[in-house]
């Protein structure tokens, strides 16, 4: 039974995992640095396993996937609000070093 809580814990960790950079996607306004295939097929995953957890009233199968499943839901909802592409400090990174090579 314990290797359920433990398998629950890690797999919580690793669904987790991209949100490491949840400060940086906010400041720089930009999704950019998170995976969106691996985002998606979370989000996908956790809400066929949550059914799982659900129908086999398993407390470790569905505690960890239907975190998985709001983690998955708020990295997508973060690729939604911030749209992948240039994010506006790298654009003006890359402006000011082009203006200091006209000087």
């Amino acid at each position: 039974d314990w290797v359920g809580w433990l398998a629950m814990l890690i797999c919580i960790c690793m669904f987790a995992a991209p949100l490491s950079t949840l400060g940086q996607v906010l400041k720089e306004k930009s999704s950019e640095l998170l995976p969106p295939a691996q985002c998606t097929m979370q989000f996908c995953n956790c809400l066929l396993w949550t059914v799982v957890g659900v129908n086999q009233k398993s407390m470790p199968i569905l505690v960890c996937n239907a975190l998985g499943l709001v983690l998955g839901a708020v990295q997508l909802g973060l690729m939604a609000v911030f749209p992948s592409g240039k994010s506006e400090q790298l654009e003006a990174k890359k402006h000011d070093a082009k203006m200091s090579d006209f000087k």
